[in-house]
């Protein structure tokens, strides 16, 4: 089959190079990464005469949506990746040879400052250098400033987090009670906005913030 010019769309996307022909019975492999690819020790891996081709753009997380198009723009097929029933541990087996130190909670293999834990609730990928979706802002509510942290986090983690605020960036930091919302993102199933509204509001001094995981 010719799928020269077809496009992957969704929580990751690709468009297949011209000459793309995948014989009958046989099977395409897509990645983020081809070197990647071709470098696991784990099958399938390179040396196997595999059709491989990338690298895709995205995040292929639990729970996203992904759909195939043909040249002609229609929908071929439409699919839900499913949600890890083991949480974390199956989330980490996506990425990782077992026993891998890059599978540690605490590791950070793409150098980015953000270990796995927190690519995990972020719906980051952890072998791509990437930072989160942040937004504040000040909000008026009934005549006084509040502050408004809105970060895009996967629905799959569960994650508890904190705000926290320093006037140093030494060791002083303390919490800050907040109110909290989430909202839907378009076109990105996997994903939603947490937001983080000061029950007080803010005044005096600048401040610094920092979003921790519980």
């Amino acid at each position: 089959m010719d799928i020269s010019g077809w496009k992957v769309s969704g929580s990751i996307e690709h468009t297949f190079k011209a000459g793309t022909v995948v014989p009958a019975g046989d099977r395409l492999f897509l990645t983020s990464n081809v070197m990647g690819f071709r470098n696991r020790a784990a099958n399938p891996k390179g040396g196997e005469a595999l059709f491989v081709q990338g690298n895709y753009s995205g995040v292929l997380a639990a729970g996203g949506q992904v759909s195939i198009v043909n040249s002609a723009n229609k929908v071929v097929v439409s699919a839900v990746t499913p949600q890890p029933a083991g949480g974390f541990a199956d989330w980490l087996a996506q990425y990782f040879d077992a026993g891998s130190p890059d599978a540690a909670e605490g590791a950070d293999p793409d150098g980015d400052g953000s270990k796995n834990s927190v690519e995990f609730a972020l719906g980051t990928h952890p072998g791509r250098y990437s930072t989160p979706e942040m937004e504040v802002r000040l909000v008026d509510v009934d005549g006084k400033n509040h502050l408004e942290v809105s970060v895009s986090i996967a629905k799959a983690a569960t994650a508890d987090f904190e705000l926290q605020q320093s006037e140093t960036l030494a060791n002083d930091w303390t919490s800050i009670a907040t109110t909290s919302s989430t909202n839907a993102i378009e076109g990105k199933a996997d994903l939603e906005t947490l937001v983080l509204r000061t029950t007080e509001p803010v005044a005096g001094p600048s401040l610094y913030l920092r979003l921790t995981l519980k």
